[in-house]
């Protein structure tokens, strides 16, 4: 039988995965080592829960209705209700996407709106942070330089040959600094994938997102001099076709929402005029269109050769998805950068620890209005 809450400040963490007990302690000790305490100064307990019934059960109404904050580990929307939470003021996600949360949490500020008890002068009044992680960060950089890197040298090729036992040698690539990459989305991600390919001497890089400006990154050459690389980051629709245009490798890291859902499609690959270019898709899988994706890797006017996705409209994959078997697609499911409570668990901490001190100014707080 389920043991009932009664005396501590709570905090849910939301999580119906198997690994939901072990992710939940990991941010029990981390909130431990904060020395938290929640705003009726009670000591924070974290208390896993993975459905409407389970919070019912564990924490008593009167209890309940004290709990300001919850950590979201998967998307259970019955539990973000201001009637079964009616002061929760923080959804912390431990996810970077948040799109699957959005509506709820929406709707909650809707909510809290028609009750009279928001102030719109200030933003909403539940908090939506994602996760900033800094090695969820390194982990999407290595994947995204390791696709990169394996693109560039020609690594696929040589594993086809070696299905084929043939042992031949072929041309060397071009240097690194001669190959176009374009980076769609310019968030914290984005910036340390742009650092990491730099360093790596893809220097050609410029990158799309909502709003213009430059980025300048400085890499360190063999002699120690330090060498400053300015990163142009344009904006709008001409500006998207034009570096489209202009790639070699294009990698999406763009968060999904009602502009970026299903904008990238055939009248964009079609621009891919270098030879042999590559698309790379590790930011939502709804905002590709999967069969535009196909048509251009098998028009012959396209420059489009190959993708590698991490991402999809629906997962997992459908079996039947003709995505599969097709041998210029690389699929990974949904890897690039998972979640690491050896981390995470710090980080959200952080966010609570802020949250709980009344300092909103948190790195992933979400615009409901840009939608990310």
């Amino acid at each position: 039988m389920e043991k009932e809450i009664h005396n501590d400040g709570i905090v849910l963490f939301v999580s119906n995965r198997t690994d939901a007990g072990e992710n939940g302690a990991r941010l029990q000790q981390a909130v431990d080592k904060l020395a938290l305490v929640s705003a009726t100064k009670r000591k924070i307990q974290i208390v896993i829960v993975g459905s409407e019934e389970a919070v019912k059960k564990r924490v008593p109404v009167e209890r309940r209705r004290t709990i300001e904050a919850v950590v979201v580990d998967s998307a259970v929307e019955e539990i973000l209700s201001l009637t079964l939470l009616p002061s929760l003021r923080l959804v912390a996600s431990s996810w970077a996407g948040v799109d699957s949360l959005m509506g709820a949490v929406g709707a909650l500020n809707d909510a809290v709106t028609r009750n009279g008890t928001g102030n719109c002068t200030l933003g909403p009044a539940v908090l939506l942070v994602r996760l900033v992680d800094p090695l969820m960060a390194q982990r999407m950089t290595q994947t995204v330089t390791g696709h990169v890197l394996g693109w560039h040298l020609g690594l696929g090729d040589y594993s086809m040959q070696q299905r084929r036992r043939e042992w031949r040698k072929r041309p060397a690539p071009p240097p690194s600094a001669v190959r176009r990459v374009v980076l769609l989305g310019f968030g914290a991600l984005g910036l340390q994938v742009a650092r990491a390919l730099v360093s790596l001497g893809f220097t050609d890089l410029a990158a799309w997102a909502t709003s213009p400006r430059s980025v300048p990154i400085s890499t360190i050459t063999t002699s120690d001099a330090v060498t400053i690389h300015t990163i142009q980051i344009r904006a709008g629709h001409d500006a998207l076709t034009a570096l489209f245009s202009s790639a070699d490798v294009v990698i999406n890291l763009l968060p999904l929402t009602p502009a970026s859902e299903n904008s990238i499609n055939y009248t964009l690959f079609s621009k891919m005029l270098r030879k042999h270019s590559v698309f790379m898709n590790f930011g939502r899988g709804r905002t590709v269109v999967a069969d535009d994706l196909l048509r251009a890797i098998d028009d012959p006017s396209v420059g489009l050769n190959s993708a590698v996705l991490d991402v999809f409209a629906t997962e997992p994959l459908s079996n039947d998805s003709p995505l599969w078997n097709h041998p210029k697609i690389t699929i990974t499911p949904h890897i690039a950068a998972v979640t690491d409570y050896s981390s995470a668990a710090n980080t959200l901490a952080n966010t609570l620890a802020k949250f709980y001190s009344g300092k909103f100014d948190f790195e992933g707080l979400v615009d409901f209005e840009k939608g990310f």
